[in-house]
């Protein structure tokens, strides 16, 4: 192989790492920000106290040996038993004496604000 075509062969293998680096990192960029702007936990019921209020306070166990974590509710909160919305007087109803339950729980990870809370219990009837 003569000097100039392994020149020319190094600077294309430096110019190809250069531009798989830019584009990895251009990548590694748009994954930051496309980041989802909430998160979803799947708990039991046992590990989540509802508010009280419309207005209140949400606290949950995010792992078995995690502390209570406290989340604002709003009124724009949504509550759901299945797919049904429901009000959240309803969804307390629903939960009682069934610790054991699903809830989907979903917060803004900006704000810790809870943005639905979805049971999976019997329904009352």
């Amino acid at each position: 192989m003569n000097t100039f075509l392994r020149t020319a062969t190094a600077a294309a293998a430096v110019a190809f790492a250069g531009l798989a680096l830019g584009q990895s990192s251009s990548v590694a960029a748009q994954s930051r920000e496309a980041a989802p702007a909430y998160t979803v936990l799947e708990l039991e019921a046992g590990t989540v106290s509802l508010p009280s209020s419309s207005t209140g306070t949400l606290l949950m166990k995010e792992c078995g040996q995690c502390p209570l974590k406290s989340h604002p509710v709003t009124n724009a909160t949504k509550y759901y038993l299945y797919a049904d919305r429901v009000t959240l007087p309803e969804l307390t109803a629903a939960l009682v004496g069934q610790p054991k339950a699903y809830l989907g729980v979903t917060f803004s990870q900006k704000t810790g604000e809870i943005l639905s809370v979805r049971a999976h219990a019997k329904r009352v009837r």
